[in-house]
């Protein structure tokens, strides 16, 4: 006891302090950098019109490194509670690969190129587990990547139409500016973390944050994201309220839910909606997926395995795809469907582990946010390329983690902390 006491004088305990923080930025800088680099740095139009991807190559590389941080997880030198989904994903993300290269006569590093945006930060969820980032770190990033990408719309809103972004989106068809910028799978991200860090804490910073993301999220106009993201609140705010003022909020969103319907925005989008599934066979997303389940696939293996990502232009793979979206038949717009179009049986069979697991666990105060983000990446299933997105794989990614940390807290730290 006493050769402790010694060994934990106040300079020794001071060094190991100091360590610690040196080690915590580091760990911050990392994932600051993937995470950036994942999202393509929010495509600025100086990168995105360059003649070859630099984007490609750059995360590629970042990519490569952690390769062997994955491998432990594979020979079972470590585990956690997400890690076998995650290596199923991974595994059905190389077979996927391969369907492309042999099946599709795309050439392999094409179809590597073709994966690297849209799953490929899949292979981040067991390097950070591996690295044991703690929560607050996590939290500053997704901080850090909601208030620049709130920045930058605002940027765009007010400078459209140019463009200092290449946009997902970039349009006024639907009533307002509709500017969808790389990495929104943070704004929404964002907007769960701050209800529930208003919630735990009560700091006015918080409600701004929210109202703001909110209304971010308003201006994309996209129904899905709107309705999901807006049901997803509601649930969570009147959780946290005792009966009567659960009746007061009913009423009051029945009210605002009236004012919003008969907006002028509102009725054209529903409008839309109306002529686009008045009757099912000739909604165009419903024949994409017929094709796409049945007259896509080239054999069973495919229908097993998947059929890997289209690199562009760059080969007659990619050259169907693009006619194909000509006849606006986009396997993005199928959500899980999609997921199992490109990725086979083995990536639904993962999302399926990954909810179950889920829904096992008790959300801890404060830390809400990464359950109803995955709540809202499922509500969005059925339309939405969520899980198959360079703008939500990563998101995805974090909230796993801090679900993760929540069921083996002991493993990393004692008490969770909080921004």
């Amino acid at each position: 006891m006493m050769d402790l006491q010694k060994r934990l004088n106040p300079t020794t305990l001071s060094k190991i302090s100091i360590r610690y923080r040196s080690n915590e930025r580091k760990n911050l800088i990392i994932l600051l950098t993937y995470v950036a680099a994942s999202i393509k740095f929010f495509n600025p139009s100086f990168l995105a019109n360059l003649s070859f991807n630099i984007n490609n190559y750059i995360y590629g590389v970042l990519l490569i490194l952690i390769i062997p941080y994955n491998y432990l997880f594979f020979i079972k030198v470590y585990k956690s509670y997400f890690s076998k989904p995650i290596k199923i994903l991974i595994l059905s993300i190389i077979l996927a690969i391969a369907m492309a290269t042999v099946l599709k006569k795309q050439f392999l590093l094409h179809s590597i190129f073709a994966t690297i945006f849209p799953v490929g930060s899949y292979l981040t969820f067991l390097f950070i587990t591996y690295k044991r980032i703690k929560t607050i770190t996590v939290e500053r990033v997704i901080l850090i990547f909601g208030i620049c990408y709130i920045i930058l719309y605002c940027i765009s809103f007010i400078m459209y139409p140019i463009k200092i972004l290449h946009f997902q989106d970039f349009d006024d068809e639907r009533g307002i500016q509709r500017i969808i910028i790389n990495g929104i799978g943070f704004l929404f991200l964002f907007f769960f973390m701050s209800i529930s860090k208003f919630f735990l804490t009560s700091k006015v910073k918080w409600i701004l944050f929210s109202v703001i993301s909110y209304t971010c999220i308003l201006a994309t106009a996209e129904r899905m994201y709107i309705a999901s993201a807006s049901l997803l609140a509601f649930i969570f705010i009147i959780k946290k309220q005792n009966k009567y003022v659960r009746i007061v909020s009913v009423i009051c969103l029945i009210f605002l839910f009236d004012l919003i319907y008969n907006t002028p925005q509102v009725q054209m989008l529903i409008e839309k909606t109306g002529n686009e599934v008045s009757v099912l066979s000739n909604y165009i997303r419903y024949q994409s997926l017929l094709y796409f389940l049945n007259d896509f696939q080239q054999s069973s293996v495919t229908l097993l395995f998947g059929n890997g990502f289209a690199y562009g232009n760059k080969s007659a793979y990619g050259l169907q795809m693009m006619k194909l979206h000509d006849k606006y038949y986009w396997v993005e717009d199928l959500g899980f469907f999609g997921l199992y179009v490109y990725l086979g049986l083995l990536s639904i069979i993962a999302y399926l582990v990954i909810y179950l697991k889920i829904f096992k666990l008790k959300q801890v105060k404060g830390y809400e946010y990464a359950f109803f983000f995955m709540y809202f990446i499922a509500l969005n299933g059925l339309t939405n390329y969520g899980t198959y997105s360079e703008n939500f794989v990563m998101p995805i990614v974090l909230s796993l983690y801090i679900i993760q940390i929540i069921k083996h807290k002991s493993m990393y730290e004692n008490r969770v902390n909080s921004i």
